[in-house]
C-alpha cells in the first residue's frame, strides 16, 4: 500500500471544489426546508392542516413582514431587545454553572453547621 502525496495546489482544488459542492447542499436544503414549510403551512390533508395556521404562518407572509418592519425602522428595537435577552441569558447562565460548580465542592457538613 502506497501513500499518495497531495501537492498544495491539488488540495487548493480539492478544498474548492468541496466549498462550492457544500454551498450547493446549503442551497438545496434552504429551498427544501422552505418549501415544505410553505406546503405544510398552506395545505390541508385529510381536512386537517398539518401546520395550523394559529401557530405557523406561511413563508410569504414573514418574507413581507419583515420587509415592512425594515422599511419602517421598527425592527432595530426588536433586534434590541433579542440582543439584550440573549446577553441577559448567558450571564443567568453563566452565573448558575459558576454557583453549581461551587456547589459541589462545598461539603455538606459545612451547610448543616449554621
Amino acid at each position: 500500500m502506497s501513500l499518495r502525496f497531495i501537492r498544495a495546489t491539488e488540495m487548493r482544488e480539492l478544498r474548492a471544489m468541496s466549498r462550492i459542492h457544500l454551498l450547493v447542499l446549503q442551497t438545496v436544503v434552504a429551498v427544501v426546508a422552505i418549501g415544505l414549510w410553505h406546503v405544510l403551512s398552506t395545505d390541508a390533508y385529510f381536512g386537517v392542516a398539518v401546520l395550523p395556521p394559529f401557530f405557523f404562518s406561511t413563508p410569504g407572509d414573514v418574507a413581507a413582514r419583515v420587509v415592512r418592519l425594515f422599511a419602517g425602522g421598527t425592527i432595530w428595537r426588536h433586534l434590541w431587545v433579542t440582543l439584550s435577552e440573549s446577553i441577559l441569558a448567558f450571564a443567568i447562565g453563566e452565573r448558575t454553572v459558576v454557583e453549581a460548580k461551587a456547589g459541589i465542592f462545598v461539603p455538606p457538613e459545612s451547610m448543616n453547621s449554621a
